[in-house]
């Protein structure tokens, strides 16, 4: 999905829960750092979370929620980019000092040297990640933010560039980005809320609750298997339209209609456009007030928590979303991307034919693929 669809103040309206939410560093970081710490806001538990639990985004985006060391934190970019060159590289550094800032604490609180080196070696990266937007390096790469939370406070918040390179806006504290597939992680979040109130099981079969979508043998999918990509649908029969998402009731028709592409209970593979689409229409039917995914996460999530993430943005908030970028890579860049194994088995796919699975994704994501 292109900057330019990403751009397009429309596009913006619509629920398109796995690569096309908006939220800011904070809306994630404090979302997975209440998990982590397993805390009430307003007497209400969010979910409960047994095992450390988040998501990544192919934009380059970062969330995770780690209950053993009561960490939750999130990464936002307006420069699409992987993990393993520029700005997913400053992340990964960034992470790392978190990690081991947090994993060097010692019991009962007291003073080590590690704990003190930890917290040096943060403190000095984060100066680093401030000059180097301050110098005049990283505007050609727009923007970022980083959040994290330890034990259900904040303790690192910084943000640099600009949300929009072609008018010099810079980048704020609230400035919202497209979150991509880390989107799917808060609609697994949202799938494990309705789980915690008794209204989904994730060993029940999903026809309990959404009985058109056992056609073409999928009566046996698990709510299990739903939202961690063991559906056997990664992408739709019908080729995917606005329309489509625009029309809750068209979408649910198409995703039902779907055949499997493999046999149930047999694999996985990566669901890129129809996993949370598949949680937000199961959301639509067992929840009391028939909330959509987007209308959940405003209601359950924004509202009475100010955790901002959103799908589906209000018009509202448009003024604070930073303008994706198209991401620009160099030669030597190109080189690490080429000897990345998984990513070069991601490219290979694309070379088995019309008729892979790899294929038949990227050709039915239709209008929401072009990049033009």
């Amino acid at each position: 999905m292109g900057p330019y669809l990403l751009n397009d103040p429309d596009n913006r309206l619509v629920e398109v829960p796995s690569s096309f939410g908006v939220g800011t560093a904070d809306g994630l970081a404090r979302l997975y750092g209440i998990l982590a710490n397993g805390e009430e806001l307003n007497g209400k538990t969010i979910m409960s979370i047994g095992k450390s639990f988040g998501h990544s985004g192919a934009g380059g985006q970062e969330c995770w929620a780690n209950p053993e060391l009561k960490l939750g934190y999130g990464f936002v970019t307006n420069t699409p980019t992987l993990s393993i060159i520029e700005t997913g590289k400053r992340y990964l550094l960034l992470r790392k000092s978190v990690y081991d800032c947090v994993q060097n604490l010692v019991v009962k609180g007291l003073l080590s040297n590690s704990r003190v080196l930890g917290y040096i070696r943060l403190t000095a990266y984060i100066v680093y990640y401030r000059e180097h937007y301050l110098s005049g390096i990283e505007p050609s790469q727009g923007g970022s933010a980083f959040v994290v939370y330890h034990k259900g406070k904040k303790v690192v918040d910084i943000w640099g560039g600009y949300a929009d390179k072609q008018s010099h806006r810079p980048w704020k504290q609230d400035t919202l980005a497209n979150v991509y597939s880390t989107g799917k992680g808060v609609a697994a979040i949202c799938i494990g809320m309705l789980v915690d109130r008794g209204l989904l099981s994730y060993d029940e079969k999903v026809v309990k609750y959404w009985p058109e979508f056992g056609k073409h043998g999928k009566e046996n999918v698990t709510v299990k298997m739903l939202v961690s990509h063991q559906a056997a649908i990664p992408f739709p029969n019908e080729t995917l339209t606005w329309d489509i998402f625009r029309d809750h009731e068209k979408l649910a028709g198409v995703l039902a209609d779907s055949v499997p592409q493999w046999e149930i209970g047999t694999g996985h593979g990566y669901h890129t456009m129809t996993m949370a689409s598949f949680c937000s229409v199961l959301v639509y039917k067992v929840d009391p007030k028939h909330r959509t995914l987007g209308q959940f996460v405003h209601d359950e999530l924004y509202v009475p928590f100010g955790i901002d993430i959103h799908f589906g943005l209000p018009k509202e908030l448009f003024h604070r979303v930073a303008r994706m970028e198209e991401p620009k890579y160099t030669a030597s860049q190109w080189v690490e991307l080429v000897q990345n194994p998984l990513l070069r088995a991601f490219f290979l796919g694309s070379l088995r034919g019309e008729e892979s699975i790899w294929n038949k994704v990227i050709r039915n994501m239709g209008e929401l693929s072009d990049v033009s």
